[in-house]
């Protein structure tokens, strides 16, 4: 089963094949489970952030691939991360884009606004296209002094970056529809 998280409040199931999915959810037998954990590694349950309440003092890390970092060549594809840290931005017409607080979140996004990373002053990329399907990470202080571990709160859906913000679904919308 597949739905789109675009739409505020509601969940509808996609029939067409002309519609696009933000995100999907599709039930999965025990033997293709085992399939694809023999090829794929999956992020264990303890960092997935069922349940968080994404809050305006904290920072999060938007963490992807975008479509300007990418290229082809030969048969392979070639890739370099993207990685941006941001606080919560509220909108006031959020609603009238076609996304809900529920579901959603908005992010703060300025590429203007520089970022230190390893003593080099960096700034974001001005196009953000394929950001989609990049994590919302939370970091967390560790057990051990000094260390830190990642949560996911989120997958990124949308860019709006003409109005200074990005828009992710919340991981949490996919618990209540498997629960």
């Amino acid at each position: 089963m597949g739905f789109s998280v675009r739409l505020p409040n509601v969940v509808i199931f996609v029939n067409d094949a002309n519609d696009s999915i933000d995100l999907a959810l599709i039930e999965l037998k025990n033997y293709r489970v085992k399939e694809l954990k023999s090829v794929y590694s999956f992020l264990p349950y303890k960092y997935l952030g069922f349940g968080h309440a994404f809050d305006g003092e904290l920072w999060y890390m938007l963490f992807g691939y975008v479509n300007k970092k990418t290229k082809l060549e030969d048969y392979a594809f070639l890739a370099d991360p993207f990685g941006y840290l941001t606080t919560i931005r509220q909108y006031r017409n959020f609603e009238k884009l076609g996304f809900s607080y529920e579901n959603n979140v908005s992010l703060e996004y300025s590429r203007k606004q520089s970022f230190l990373q390893e003593e080099v002053r960096m700034l974001g990329i001005k196009d953000l296209k394929g950001m989609s399907g990049g994590g919302i990470w939370l970091s967390v202080e560790g057990k051990r002094l000094n260390t830190y571990n990642y949560i996911l709160v989120g997958i990124m859906t949308e860019e709006r970056i003409d109005r200074g913000f990005l828009i992710g679904t919340r991981i949490s919308l996919i618990e209540e529809h498997i629960n």
